[in-house]
């Protein structure tokens, strides 16, 4: 899991602009930082995945990518919002995807 240090605190964010990317599966906006590493947070609708246990299943997968991931990304705030053809996805493709979004 990832540490508290590096997890966005999202209620901080909802005016702010940043580089918006998108796919079928995932909205990912890049804020920059001033902080010298990179943040990292999730959401995810309960429309989109109406068991919780699934919207957390699909939270640590994102959040345990990100650990991976954090060493070779630029410093910034990264916020993905998972949209709803992603619980259809088996989790090695979902991580496919995020990959996908993050380096593409």
């Amino acid at each position: 899991m990832l540490a508290k240090k590096f997890k966005l605190p999202l209620q901080f964010f909802p005016g702010k602009r940043g580089k918006l990317l998108k796919t079928p599966y995932f909205t990912l906006r890049v804020f920059s930082s001033d902080l010298g590493f990179s943040r990292f947070g999730v959401t995810i609708s309960a429309k989109v995945a109406p068991k919780a246990v699934r919207r957390n299943e699909m939270k640590r997968s994102a959040f345990t990518f990100f650990k991976d991931q954090a060493k070779s990304l630029p410093a910034a705030d990264y916020w993905v919002t998972i949209l709803s053809p992603a619980p259809s996805l088996p989790k090695a493709d979902f991580v496919r995807e995020l990959e996908k979004i993050i380096h593409g």
